[in-house]
């Protein structure tokens, strides 16, 4: 880099511009770096203090609200749902509700088993069908002519 003629000659150089001054630089300026230094810290902290203080003063109004949600359970399967006529429809054809006369309820069911002992949950392995003892139906259906109450079904 090609240094400006002023500086060749030795003339000293205004620290803010560049420009020749024609006189030393002010040895109180050196001196000025670690006052610059706490300045800047102790107004960092100060800053921060005040949003410390700011963020305080705020909390009282940060109290979280009680919110109340409405829920619509069917009385047969413990299914929820947030809109009543939802839960309506689901409780006419309820798969655990007696009076639709479903698989489900009636003596003659014969509940599937998964298969290997793992439960059954989203394992994807064979699992043993539902099924009807009297063969009335195979995949499960309501309204049943040969459907009977079973004896722990409400």
């Amino acid at each position: 880099m090609k240094q400006p003629a002023h500086e060749k000659e030795g003339f000293p150089v205004d620290h803010t511009d560049g420009a020749p001054t024609g006189r030393e630089p002010f040895p109180e300026l050196l001196t000025a770096a670690p006052y610059v230094d706490w300045l800047v810290r102790v107004l960092l902290e100060a800053a921060d203090e005040e949003r410390s203080a700011l963020r305080a003063a705020r909390l009282p109004s940060a109290v979280t609200l009680p919110v109340t949600v409405v829920r619509h359970q069917c009385p047969h399967c413990r299914r929820t749902w947030a809109k009543k006529p939802a839960a309506t429809a689901h409780v006419a054809r309820c798969w655990s509700n007696p009076e639709v006369r479903s698989c489900k309820t009636c003596e003659h069911y014969e509940p599937g088993e998964p298969a290997g002992g793992c439960g059954g949950w989203d394992c994807n392995c064979p699992e043993t069908p539902e099924d009807c003892a009297v063969g009335a139906a195979t995949p499960m259906i309501t309204d049943c002519p040969l459907w009977r109450l079973a004896d722990g079904t409400e």
